[in-house]
């Protein structure tokens, strides 16, 4: 029988836990039912940034919270473009809110007014003007990069005199390191051909960058030339300017690197003046170390896709062989370069699938099944990544084309073999050759070599 002071407990924790499940959704979500701060209207929170009595963190909060509206009606409904950029454009306003607004600003035109850009319109000259102020806190004009990082676009006129503005800060020795670093990550961003020409006066001015500096235009230098989609604004002396960063070595293997691969790209495009490039990357795979521009050179053959660049490929893998006098990580970057030749002979070989030189399908083939021609038991094996890469190009022996059959046959029998368990493949190994195999062939045999082999003999 139960003590009342026992029905007393069992009603006292009977009501604890009905608090416990009526409070649950509010505990659950985080908050708290009576005390609860009400989240900030837009007029509240334009209210909040324009007081300057304000508290500054409460206002820069303010600024963060107008930033963040996803309706387009309602940022113009309260003119929240409008409040952001009163403050923003006010040099005797506190520079971390006027930040919070200018960086704002930049959200709301890339968020809400990508395509009218009601934004942009409204910020574009009061940002140019903080730009080009030498009285301009360096803070508040790195603000204004980070919005013009976001929202600009070299496809709109009005956007290049904002280019210009930035290409100005970028070469002007007497701003600061860091405000130039950030114009120069901005004329890369906004990938105009016209970069080219600012980045190589700052490389070559007078006395040098600093390290950093040129790390910087490097950086620029390779995010403009990827992001240029227009052939026709390449210019010849454009052309010449990028040739010869190739060939100075004066500049870093970095520079070098990507400025082959640029040039490798604007060939497929079509632009004139570049009918050597073949010969330039085979002078640079006999006569440069640096293991980065030598992965260039080999991924811009690559690139090209063009049969003349096969006996520079081949010479490549012949001398960068592996070694048993070198080190460990000696032969470790030399497979990288033999690796990349792989995957370059791969896009030599997919182009002959309209070209259908024959001569070069047999050159490809031989290339490719090198590496998985030794067998384990033999020692002085490929290493697996070169393996994997050759096995993966030989899928580009596919077409069902005359020109392709003896090439996929010899290929198939050397990738058969490969398989075998005498010659311990890997289990990742196995599933790239019955890939490939299933390509070449189109055959649903997998990893039965003796069903291949039986295959192999109704070919001859």
């Amino acid at each position: 029988m139960q003590t009342r002071a026992h029905s007393g407990k069992v009603l006292r924790m009977g009501y604890l836990l009905l608090v416990l499940v009526l409070a649950a959704p509010n505990v659950a979500a985080g908050t708290v039912p009576h005390n609860d701060k009400k989240e900030m209207r837009p007029a509240d929170s334009l209210k909040t940034l324009k007081r300057t009595s304000e508290q500054k963190e409460d206002r820069a909060k303010a600024a963060q919270d107008l930033a963040g509206m996803s309706s387009d009606s309602e940022v113009r409904n309260f003119q929240v473009v409008e409040g952001l950029l009163d403050v923003a454009k006010d040099k005797n306003d506190d520079i971390f809110v006027r930040i919070e607004c200018i960086e704002g600003l930049g959200r709301l035109e890339y968020g809400v007014f990508k395509q009218a850009h009601e934004a942009k319109s409204k910020f574009m000259e009061p940002f140019l003007a903080i730009l080009k102020d030498k009285a301009e806190n360096t803070l508040v004009k790195e603000a204004v990069l980070s919005a013009f990082q976001l929202t600009l676009d070299r496809k709109a006129l009005k956007d290049m005199a904002a280019f210009e503005a930035i290409s100005k800060v970028a070469a002007d020795k007497s701003e600061s390191e860091l405000l130039r670093i950030m114009c120069l990550g901005t004329i890369g961003a906004f990938g105009d051909p016209k970069g080219i020409g600012v980045l190589s006066e700052i490389l070559n001015q007078i006395p040098s960058p600093s390290e950093l500096l040129k790390t910087a235009v490097v950086q620029a230098f390779s995010e403009l030339l990827t992001a240029v989609d227009d052939p026709e604004a390449i210019t010849f002396v454009m052309v010449k300017r990028i040739t010869e960063f190739v060939g100075d070595t004066k500049f870093s293997p970095a520079l070098r690197a990507d400025a082959l691969k640029a040039l490798a790209r604007l060939k497929v495009q079509g632009v004139r003046g570049l009918e050597g490039i073949v010969g330039d990357i085979t002078k640079i795979l006999n006569t440069e170390n640096d293991l980065k521009l030598l992965i260039s050179a080999i991924e811009s053959l690559g690139i090209l896709g063009d049969e003349q660049g096969l006996d520079a490929l081949d010479n490549a893998i012949k001398n960068y062989a592996q070694d048993p006098k070198q080190n460990a990580m000696i032969n470790e970057n030399r497979a990288k370069v033999r690796q990349m030749a792989m995957k370059a002979l791969g896009k030599v070989l997919a182009r002959q699938n309209t070209k259908l030189n024959q001569g070069a399908i047999l050159k490809c083939t031989n290339m490719l099944i090198e590496p998985l021609k030794v067998a384990a038991d033999q020692g002085a094996m490929e290493s697996e990544a070169v393996m994997l890469s050759a096995i993966f190009s030989l899928g580009y022996l596919h077409p069902k084309k005359k020109e392709f059959e003896g090439q996929q046959k010899r290929a198939t029998e050397t990738l058969v073999h490969r398989m075998k368990p005498i010659n311990k493949p890997s289990e990742r190994m196995v599933e790239a050759i019955i890939k490939t195999l299933k390509a070449i062939n189109e055959q649903p045999f997998g990893m039965d070599v003796k069903a291949w082999e039986e295959y192999l003999d109704t070919r001859k």
